[in-house]
This record gives structure tokens, sequence and C-alpha cells, in this order.
């Protein structure tokens, strides 16, 4: 975890020890061990949402993906099958590596 990921989660678990703080948090991150270890450190009352599952996420790039693909084809004339699902399946598995910010 980089030194301002653990300032800022060190500042906001030190504001809500305070219960007459007046802010609430919410704090969106992918699932990296060392953040959630960060956040168990804080004190109650925490509420832990998980977001939707990886097949999820891989549909919705997916579909966005299958949705740009047709608008260009249409505008241009092309097939719209194209470029075929095994070209959809690459690019959908490249954009989870890509997102990664490390």
């Amino acid at each position: 975890m980089s030194w301002l990921q653990q300032r800022i989660l060190k500042v906001i678990g030190t504001a809500i020890k305070n219960t007459d703080f007046p802010l609430r948090f919410l704090i969106s991150s992918r699932p990296e061990a060392h953040i959630e270890e960060a956040i168990n450190r804080f004190e109650p009352p925490i509420l832990h949402l998980y977001p939707a599952s990886l097949h999820d996420t891989n549909s919705d790039v997916e579909h966005c993906l299958r949705a740009e693909f047709a608008r260009i084809a249409t505008g241009q004339g092309f097939d719209p099958t194209r470029p075929g699902q095994h070209i959809v399946q690459r690019l959908v598995s490249k954009s989870l590596i890509c997102c990664r910010f490390d």
C-alpha cells in the first residue's frame, strides 16, 4: 500500500473513532488484502459491501464491447458479427489486466 493510501486510511480511521464526527465515508477499492486489513482496524460501526462477482464484471465489459462494435459496424456498413466471439473474449480478459493501477 502506498504512503498516501496509508495516510488517508489512518486519517479516516482516526476521524470515525469520534462518534460526534459529522461525516461518513464510503471507501471503494479493488479487493486487496492490505486495504482490507487497514479497514478492518477501524472501530465499529463499519459496513462492508461486496460488489458484483468477477463474472458480472466480465459480462458488463463484454456487453459494452459488443454494443460499441455493433454501433461502429452499423455506421460503417460492416458485418455486425465482427470482430467475433474470440476477439471480444480476448479484449474482456485483457481489460482486467489493463485496469490494474499497481
